[in-house]
Protein backbone atom coordinates (compact mmCIF):
# COMPACT_ATOMS: atom_id res chain seq x y z
CA UNK A 1 0.00 0.00 0.00
CA UNK A 2 2.80 2.40 0.89
CA UNK A 3 4.57 1.51 -2.33
CA UNK A 4 1.44 2.37 -4.35
CA UNK A 5 1.20 5.78 -2.64
CA UNK A 6 4.86 6.52 -3.31
CA UNK A 7 4.46 5.44 -6.92
CA UNK A 8 1.40 7.71 -7.37
CA UNK A 9 3.18 10.68 -5.81
CA UNK A 10 6.17 10.21 -8.08
CA UNK A 11 3.97 10.06 -11.18
CA UNK A 12 2.16 13.24 -10.17
CA UNK A 13 5.46 15.00 -9.46
CA UNK A 14 6.84 13.95 -12.84
CA UNK A 15 3.69 15.19 -14.61
CA UNK A 16 3.91 18.57 -12.88
CA UNK A 17 7.59 18.93 -13.71
CA UNK A 18 6.93 17.98 -17.34
CA UNK A 19 4.09 20.49 -17.60
CA UNK A 20 6.26 23.20 -16.07
CA UNK A 21 9.06 22.56 -18.52
CA UNK A 22 6.64 22.75 -21.50
CA UNK A 23 5.16 26.02 -20.23
CA UNK A 24 8.65 27.47 -19.85
CA UNK A 25 9.56 26.47 -23.38
CA UNK A 26 6.39 28.13 -24.72
CA UNK A 27 7.15 31.31 -22.80
CA UNK A 28 10.71 31.43 -24.14
CA UNK A 29 9.46 30.82 -27.69
CA UNK A 30 6.88 33.61 -27.32
CA UNK A 31 9.54 36.01 -26.07
CA UNK A 32 11.82 35.15 -28.99
CA UNK A 33 9.01 35.71 -31.50
CA UNK A 34 8.04 39.02 -29.90
CA UNK A 35 11.64 40.19 -29.89
CA UNK A 36 12.05 39.25 -33.55
CA UNK A 37 8.85 41.09 -34.50
CA UNK A 38 10.03 44.18 -32.63
CA UNK A 39 13.36 44.14 -34.45
CA UNK A 40 11.52 43.79 -37.78
CA UNK A 41 9.27 46.76 -37.00
CA UNK A 42 12.23 48.90 -36.02
CA UNK A 43 13.99 47.99 -39.28
CA UNK A 44 10.91 48.90 -41.35
CA UNK A 45 10.49 52.23 -39.54
CA UNK A 46 14.15 53.13 -40.08
CA UNK A 47 13.90 52.20 -43.76
CA UNK A 48 10.72 54.27 -44.19
CA UNK A 49 12.28 57.31 -42.51
CA UNK A 50 15.33 57.03 -44.74
CA UNK A 51 13.12 57.00 -47.82
CA UNK A 52 10.52 59.58 -46.74
CA UNK A 53 12.43 61.70 -44.29
CA UNK A 54 11.11 65.25 -44.09
CA UNK A 55 14.18 66.93 -42.78
CA UNK A 56 16.67 64.44 -44.08
CA UNK A 57 19.37 65.63 -46.41
CA UNK A 58 18.73 64.82 -50.09
CA UNK A 59 21.24 65.24 -52.88
CA UNK A 60 20.75 68.54 -54.71
CA UNK A 61 22.21 70.28 -57.74
CA UNK A 62 22.45 74.01 -58.55
CA UNK A 63 19.74 75.23 -60.93
CA UNK A 64 19.22 78.75 -62.31
CA UNK A 65 15.65 80.03 -61.85
CA UNK A 66 13.89 83.31 -62.66
CA UNK A 67 13.95 85.92 -59.89
CA UNK A 68 10.99 87.76 -61.47
CA UNK A 69 8.42 87.10 -64.18
CA UNK A 70 10.25 87.23 -67.51
CA UNK A 71 8.24 88.17 -70.63
CA UNK A 72 9.15 86.96 -74.09
CA UNK A 73 12.10 88.84 -75.60
CA UNK A 74 13.77 89.72 -72.28
CA UNK A 75 17.56 89.95 -72.40
CA UNK A 76 18.65 88.37 -69.13
CA UNK A 77 20.65 90.29 -66.54
CA UNK A 78 22.04 89.22 -63.18
CA UNK A 79 19.01 90.74 -61.43
CA UNK A 80 16.63 88.52 -63.43
CA UNK A 81 18.05 85.17 -62.30
CA UNK A 82 19.40 83.33 -59.25
CA UNK A 83 20.91 79.94 -58.45
CA UNK A 84 19.00 77.70 -56.03
CA UNK A 85 19.56 74.12 -54.80
CA UNK A 86 17.23 71.76 -56.63
CA UNK A 87 16.51 68.09 -55.81
CA UNK A 88 18.78 66.08 -58.07
CA UNK A 89 16.10 63.54 -58.94
CA UNK A 90 13.71 66.32 -60.05
CA UNK A 91 16.16 68.55 -61.93
CA UNK A 92 14.67 69.47 -65.35
CA UNK A 93 16.47 68.51 -68.53
CA UNK A 94 18.48 71.34 -70.06
CA UNK A 95 18.67 73.37 -66.85
CA UNK A 96 21.57 75.76 -66.29
CA UNK A 97 23.87 75.53 -63.28
CA UNK A 98 25.56 78.95 -63.43
CA UNK A 99 24.34 82.49 -64.04
CA UNK A 100 27.22 83.26 -66.39
CA UNK A 101 25.77 80.90 -69.00
CA UNK A 102 22.60 83.01 -69.24
CA UNK A 103 23.70 86.63 -69.03
CA UNK A 104 22.56 88.55 -72.18
CA UNK A 105 20.66 85.53 -73.50
CA UNK A 106 17.13 86.31 -74.75
CA UNK A 107 13.96 84.60 -73.49
CA UNK A 108 11.92 82.99 -76.29
CA UNK A 109 8.95 82.01 -74.08
CA UNK A 110 7.47 83.61 -70.99
CA UNK A 111 8.98 82.31 -67.72
CA UNK A 112 7.39 82.84 -64.31
CA UNK A 113 9.19 83.70 -61.07
CA UNK A 114 10.85 80.66 -59.48
CA UNK A 115 10.65 78.60 -62.66
CA UNK A 116 13.84 76.88 -63.88
CA UNK A 117 15.33 78.32 -67.07
CA UNK A 118 16.06 75.60 -69.62
CA UNK A 119 17.87 75.59 -72.96
CA UNK A 120 14.69 75.39 -75.04
CA UNK A 121 13.41 78.64 -73.51
CA UNK A 122 16.32 80.90 -74.38
CA UNK A 123 17.86 81.92 -77.69
CA UNK A 124 21.22 80.50 -78.64
CA UNK A 125 24.27 82.40 -77.48
CA UNK A 126 25.25 85.17 -79.88
CA UNK A 127 21.78 85.47 -81.44
CA UNK A 128 21.64 89.13 -80.47
CA UNK A 129 18.88 90.96 -78.66
CA UNK A 130 15.32 91.97 -79.36
CA UNK A 131 12.86 90.14 -81.58
CA UNK A 132 15.55 88.97 -83.98
CA UNK A 133 16.87 86.68 -81.27
CA UNK A 134 13.41 85.27 -80.61
CA UNK A 135 12.61 84.32 -84.22
CA UNK A 136 13.22 80.69 -85.15
CA UNK A 137 14.93 79.98 -88.43
CA UNK A 138 12.59 80.42 -91.40
CA UNK A 139 10.22 82.87 -89.69
CA UNK A 140 9.65 86.61 -90.00
CA UNK A 141 8.25 89.26 -87.68
CA UNK A 142 5.49 91.30 -89.35
CA UNK A 143 3.70 94.19 -87.65
CA UNK A 144 0.09 95.17 -88.35
CA UNK A 145 -1.86 98.15 -87.07
CA UNK A 146 -4.81 97.20 -84.89
CA UNK A 147 -7.37 99.02 -82.76
CA UNK A 148 -9.15 97.96 -79.57
CA UNK A 149 -11.68 95.95 -81.57
CA UNK A 150 -9.15 94.29 -83.85
CA UNK A 151 -6.84 93.57 -80.91
CA UNK A 152 -9.54 91.82 -78.82
CA UNK A 153 -10.02 94.86 -76.58
CA UNK A 154 -6.43 94.77 -75.34
CA UNK A 155 -6.50 91.14 -74.21
CA UNK A 156 -3.88 90.03 -76.74
CA UNK A 157 -0.42 89.83 -75.16
CA UNK A 158 3.04 88.66 -76.27
CA UNK A 159 3.19 84.88 -76.31
CA UNK A 160 -0.51 84.45 -77.14
CA UNK A 161 -1.70 82.69 -80.29
CA UNK A 162 -4.26 84.22 -82.64
CA UNK A 163 -6.14 83.50 -85.84
CA UNK A 164 -6.32 86.29 -88.43
CA UNK A 165 -9.58 87.17 -90.21
CA UNK A 166 -9.81 89.57 -93.16
CA UNK A 167 -12.92 91.35 -94.44
CA UNK A 168 -12.61 92.71 -97.97
CA UNK A 169 -14.27 93.11 -101.36
CA UNK A 170 -12.34 90.88 -103.79
CA UNK A 171 -13.34 92.78 -106.93
CA UNK A 172 -15.54 95.71 -107.89
CA UNK A 173 -19.16 94.64 -107.97
CA UNK A 174 -18.55 91.49 -105.93
CA UNK A 175 -19.94 91.07 -102.40
CA UNK A 176 -17.81 91.72 -99.32
CA UNK A 177 -16.39 88.51 -97.83
CA UNK A 178 -14.92 87.61 -94.43
CA UNK A 179 -12.53 84.67 -94.10
CA UNK A 180 -9.83 83.20 -91.89
CA UNK A 181 -6.47 83.57 -93.63
CA UNK A 182 -3.95 82.58 -90.91
CA UNK A 183 -4.21 80.13 -88.03
CA UNK A 184 -2.40 79.70 -84.71
CA UNK A 185 -0.05 82.65 -85.23
CA UNK A 186 2.22 83.58 -82.31
CA UNK A 187 2.16 87.18 -81.08
CA UNK A 188 5.67 88.48 -80.50
CA UNK A 189 4.88 91.97 -79.27
CA UNK A 190 2.03 94.40 -78.75
CA UNK A 191 2.91 98.06 -78.39
CA UNK A 192 1.98 101.65 -79.10
CA UNK A 193 3.26 103.91 -81.84
CA UNK A 194 2.55 107.56 -82.57
CA UNK A 195 0.86 108.37 -85.87
CA UNK A 196 -0.46 111.59 -87.36
CA UNK A 197 -3.92 111.99 -88.84
CA UNK A 198 -3.56 112.72 -92.54
CA UNK A 199 -5.56 115.75 -93.68
CA UNK A 200 -6.18 117.02 -90.19
CA UNK A 201 -5.78 120.76 -89.77
CA UNK A 202 -4.10 120.36 -86.41
CA UNK A 203 -2.19 117.29 -87.59
CA UNK A 204 -2.39 116.01 -84.05
CA UNK A 205 -0.60 112.77 -83.13
CA UNK A 206 -2.70 109.78 -82.12
CA UNK A 207 -1.73 106.56 -80.39
CA UNK A 208 -2.11 103.39 -82.45
CA UNK A 209 -1.61 99.80 -81.34
CA UNK A 210 0.72 97.62 -83.37
CA UNK A 211 0.77 93.84 -83.09
CA UNK A 212 3.88 92.00 -84.27
CA UNK A 213 3.19 88.45 -85.46
CA UNK A 214 5.59 85.58 -86.16
CA UNK A 215 4.86 84.20 -89.63
CA UNK A 216 6.44 82.28 -92.47
CA UNK A 217 7.30 84.15 -95.70
CA UNK A 218 4.16 83.05 -97.58
CA UNK A 219 2.04 83.98 -94.56
CA UNK A 220 3.69 87.40 -94.49
CA UNK A 221 2.57 87.97 -98.10
CA UNK A 222 -1.03 87.08 -97.31
CA UNK A 223 -0.97 89.29 -94.23
CA UNK A 224 0.45 92.28 -96.11
CA UNK A 225 -2.10 92.03 -98.95
CA UNK A 226 -4.98 91.61 -96.54
CA UNK A 227 -3.90 94.65 -94.51
CA UNK A 228 -3.65 96.74 -97.69
CA UNK A 229 -6.95 95.68 -99.29
CA UNK A 230 -9.20 94.92 -96.34
CA UNK A 231 -9.73 95.09 -92.60
CA UNK A 232 -7.96 92.68 -90.25
CA UNK A 233 -9.35 91.11 -87.11
CA UNK A 234 -7.40 89.06 -84.55
CA UNK A 235 -9.18 86.13 -82.89
CA UNK A 236 -7.54 84.98 -79.63
CA UNK A 237 -6.98 81.22 -79.39
CA UNK A 238 -6.89 79.01 -76.32
CA UNK A 239 -3.39 77.88 -75.38
CA UNK A 240 -4.71 74.30 -75.43
CA UNK A 241 -6.33 74.53 -78.87
CA UNK A 242 -4.02 73.53 -81.71
CA UNK A 243 -6.68 72.40 -84.20
CA UNK A 244 -6.96 74.19 -87.55
CA UNK A 245 -10.43 74.27 -89.13
CA UNK A 246 -10.56 75.52 -92.71
CA UNK A 247 -13.63 77.62 -93.56
CA UNK A 248 -15.12 78.74 -96.86
CA UNK A 249 -15.65 82.31 -95.74
CA UNK A 250 -18.98 84.11 -95.66
CA UNK A 251 -20.74 86.81 -97.68
CA UNK A 252 -23.72 88.99 -96.63
CA UNK A 253 -26.31 87.00 -98.60
CA UNK A 254 -25.23 83.75 -96.91
CA UNK A 255 -25.07 85.45 -93.52
CA UNK A 256 -28.67 86.63 -93.87
CA UNK A 257 -30.00 83.52 -95.60
CA UNK A 258 -31.89 82.46 -92.49
CA UNK A 259 -33.42 85.87 -91.82
CA UNK A 260 -37.13 86.19 -92.68
CA UNK A 261 -37.60 89.02 -95.11
CA UNK A 262 -40.78 91.03 -95.76
CA UNK A 263 -42.48 90.01 -98.98
CA UNK A 264 -42.41 92.76 -101.62
CA UNK A 265 -45.67 94.60 -102.16
CA UNK A 266 -47.64 93.68 -105.23
CA UNK A 267 -48.19 96.59 -107.62
CA UNK A 268 -51.73 97.94 -107.86
CA UNK A 269 -53.56 96.84 -110.99
CA UNK A 270 -53.73 99.52 -113.63
CA UNK A 271 -57.11 101.13 -114.14
CA UNK A 272 -58.77 100.05 -117.37
CA UNK A 273 -58.58 102.53 -120.20
CA UNK A 274 -62.07 103.51 -121.34
CA UNK A 275 -62.24 104.64 -124.93
CA UNK A 276 -64.51 107.65 -125.49
CA UNK A 277 -67.56 107.36 -127.72
CA UNK A 278 -67.02 109.00 -131.11
CA UNK A 279 -69.80 110.17 -133.46
CA UNK A 280 -69.16 111.05 -137.12
CA UNK A 281 -71.35 113.79 -138.59
CA UNK A 282 -71.63 114.37 -142.36
CA UNK A 283 -72.98 117.75 -143.53
CA UNK A 284 -72.81 118.07 -147.27
CA UNK A 285 -69.20 118.20 -148.17
CA UNK A 286 -68.06 118.60 -144.56
CA UNK A 287 -67.08 115.84 -142.15
CA UNK A 288 -66.98 116.19 -138.37
CA UNK A 289 -66.20 113.90 -135.42
CA UNK A 290 -67.47 114.52 -131.95
CA UNK A 291 -66.27 112.69 -128.83
CA UNK A 292 -68.48 112.11 -125.83
CA UNK A 293 -66.97 111.13 -122.40
CA UNK A 294 -68.83 109.77 -119.43
CA UNK A 295 -68.99 112.15 -116.52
Amino acid sequence: MAQQKNSGSASLRNAVESSGKQSGRRAVASLILAFGAAIGCVFLVIRYLDTHSIGGAKPTVPVVVASVDLPLGTALTKEDIQVVPWPQEAAPDGAFATEADLIDRVIVAKIFKGEPITKNRVAVAGAGTGLAAVLPEGYLAVSVRVDDVVGVAGFVHPGDSVDVIVTMQPNTGEPVVSKFILYNIKVLAVGKQIERIEGSKASRPVSATVATLMVKPEEAERLALSAAKGQLLLALRSSLDQEVIETKGIIPSVLLSGVQRQAPRKPKPAEPIVKPDTVEIMRGDSFEQRTFRDR
